[in-house]
């Protein structure tokens, strides 16, 4: 059964800015709590295996590195038989525009505002808001209570490690909606990838299995899709024709 949308309207300024206080300053796989726990534990303890340890972002890089256009750079820490991978300078945490594009932005022959750099700070900000209005809602119909703290929020468990794994919250911050899910995959029979997801909401079902009606839940993560200067990426103005061709865009 397809879902309902509604027209776009303005948005209350004096309702949504207090998001510019939301923290998604989202530490790195050395300086996650819950991390360098799994780390310690037994069974990442035989030399014979080897385990990485990694973000999802980092990950999906990794994974994708053959169409990147924008140069990035992966920091490796190895300690003992473990592997850790994270991104330098915050890089991969920063949407990236029309980086596939054969129109995509560059660093010349532009005005400030459409280099790719304010480019992408500006669609990072956009999706960063659009995330947290989708769970903005006090009387949203399911909520889901997650077993243990914000891994961000200065109340999850420390570790011995040296590195501060708390996250630095300033004014009147408070961190981000989003959830996380910790996975293991099994690379191969002596080699472990364990990853952290971020998981910003889930959609429900009716399960009809067993003349039940229970619901399922599926984890989603939420994007907003943003359009810059459509002369300069030489694409069809959405503003023009979001209204009467919405399914073509």
């Amino acid at each position: 059964k397809a879902g309902n949308t509604y027209k776009p309207s303005l948005l209350d300024y004096e309702r949504f800015s207090q998001f510019r206080y939301v923290s998604f300053n989202h530490k790195a796989a050395t300086q996650d709590p819950y991390i360098l726990e799994l780390a310690q534990k037994p069974s990442f303890a035989s030399a014979e295996q080897c385990a990485v340890f990694t973000t999802d972002n980092v990950m999906s890089t990794i994974m994708c590195c053959v169409r990147s256009k924008y140069s990035f750079d992966i920091v490796i820490n190895k300690i003992g038989n473990k592997i850790f991978l994270d991104e330098r300078n915050k890089v991969l945490s920063v949407e990236s525009v029309d980086e596939t594009s054969q129109n995509r932005p560059t660093k010349k022959g532009t005005s400030k505002i459409n280099l790719y750099t304010s480019l992408a700070q500006e669609a990072t900000a956009i999706n960063q808001v659009f995330k947290e209005q989708m769970v903005y809602h006090s009387s949203l119909e399911y909520t889901q209570k997650l077993k243990r703290p914000h891994p961000f929020s200065g109340n999850a468990p420390t570790t011995n490690s040296k590195s501060s794994s708390a996250q630095q919250l300033t004014g009147n911050q408070v961190p981000s909606s989003q959830a996380f899910s910790y996975n293991m995959f099994e690379v191969t029979d002596d080699l472990n990838v364990v990853c952290r997801c971020e998981i910003d909401g889930f959609m429900t079902a009716n399960n009809a299995g067993g003349g039940g009606s229970k619901k399922s839940k599926d984890w989603v993560k939420i994007h907003a899709l943003n359009q810059y200067d459509s002369n300069r990426s030489k694409t069809q103005n959405w503003k023009k024709y979001l209204q009467q061709r919405d399914s073509t865009i």
